[in-house]
């Protein structure tokens, strides 16, 4: 359940970078978040076995850091940029703990790969259509 709830994940994250329905897709991403990391706290409490190394605790560490810098500078801090900060950095430790096998490593590896081809083939039809960021017209002379 851990490994479908996260191929779901790595798949919206990277569709939220879209200008159209990001709001969506940082909702959809942050849901499946928070689900993936009670999960991830749910069996550490049934199994009492978790991989907890150094550099996770500093990612964690920091983590808390930040959410205590944005709470006291909390008007000028958006819930947003924290969480675009700190959701790869515990994602990390919670994919290391969730995915036991390579052939689940490949299937979150090709779901985050056909997020960017999903992000890639949108830009190219906005960009095609003359909806893009910018227009620029190349010519000589």
């Amino acid at each position: 359940m851990e490994v479908f709830l996260l191929k779901a994940v790595v798949f919206s994250r990277i569709l939220s970078s879209f200008e159209y329905a990001a709001v969506a897709f940082d909702l959809a991403g942050a849901a499946l978040f928070v689900i993936i990391a009670g999960l991830f706290f749910a069996n550490i409490a049934v199994r009492k076995n978790v991989s907890f190394s150094a550099i996770d605790a500093t990612i964690v560490a920091f983590a808390i850091w930040c959410v205590a810098v944005s709470l006291i500078y909390f008007e000028d801090s958006r819930l947003r940029d924290v969480a675009k900060l700190l959701m790869p950095l515990l994602s990390y430790v919670v994919v290391k703990n969730a995915v036991k096998s390579d052939s689940e490593y490949v299937g979150v590896l090709f779901w985050a790969v056909a997020g960017f081809a999903v992000a890639i083939v949108g830009s190219t039809v906005l960009i095609a259509q003359g909806q893009g960021v910018d227009y620029v017209t190349y010519w000589t002379g």
